[in-house]
C-alpha cells in the first residue's frame, strides 16, 4: 500500500505503509548513459534489481508512519468515510443503554449479534480498498466515539432543559 505526501516546498515522499518504509528521491543515484537496450523477454537481465535508480528506501519513524497513514486516508477517503459510518452504526446498535426489559428479553444480545454483519461489511470495505489495519481501526473507532459523544451531549442537553 503506497501513499504519496508532498509538502508546500514541493518535497515529496512516498510511503510504503504496509512495509513501514519511506521512499525518497536520491539524486546521487540517478543514472546517466544510453537507453536501456531491449532484450525481449529478458528485459531485466542487465540489472538484478538491486540498484536504487534515483530513490533510497529507509525505515519510517513513528511520525512518518502516522503521516503515511494520513496520506493513505486522504487517498482512500471514500472507504474511510464508509468505515466511519459503520462505526457510527455499531455505536448506535451496541453502545446504547439497554432497559431492564430489553435485558430480560434478550434484546441487548440481539443488538450485539446484529453488529456482526456490520463488522463483516467493514472488513469487506477494508479488504477491497486495501487499507491498513490501523487505519481501519481508527476509522471505525472514530465513528463509535462520535456516536457515544453525540448520545451523551443529547442526554446532557435534555437534562438541562
Amino acid at each position: 500500500m503506497m501513499a504519496l505526501a508532498c509538502s508546500r516546498d514541493h518535497k515529496c515522499r512516498a510511503f510504503d505503509v504496509g512495509q513501514g518504509t519511506v521512499i525518497e528521491i536520491d539524486p546521487a543515484t540517478f543514472r546517466e548513459g544510453p537507453n536501456v537496450p531491449y532484450y525481449g523477454e529478458e528485459l531485466w537481465a542487465f540489472e538484478a534489481g538491486e540498484d536504487s535508480w534515483g530513490f533510497r528506501v529507509r525505515p519510517a519513524s513513528l511520525l512518518e508512519r502516522i503521516e503515511g497513514e494520513f496520506a493513505l486516508a486522504v487517498r482512500e477517503g471514500g472507504a474511510v468515510t464508509l468505515l466511519f459510518v459503520v462505526g457510527v452504526l455499531l455505536g448506535v446498535m451496541v453502545f446504547r443503554k439497554p432497559s431492564q426489559r430489553a435485558l430480560s428479553d434478550g434484546m441487548f444480545l440481539l443488538g450485539v449479534l446484529a453488529a456482526v454483519p456490520l463488522l463483516l461489511l467493514g472488513a469487506l470495505i477494508g479488504f477491497v480498498s486495501a487499507i491498513t489495519a490501523p487505519l481501519f481501526l481508527m476509522s471505525v473507532a472514530a465513528g463509535i466515539v462520535v456516536c457515544i459523544l453525540v448520545r451523551h451531549l443529547l442526554r446532557w442537553a435534555l437534562d438541562q432543559a
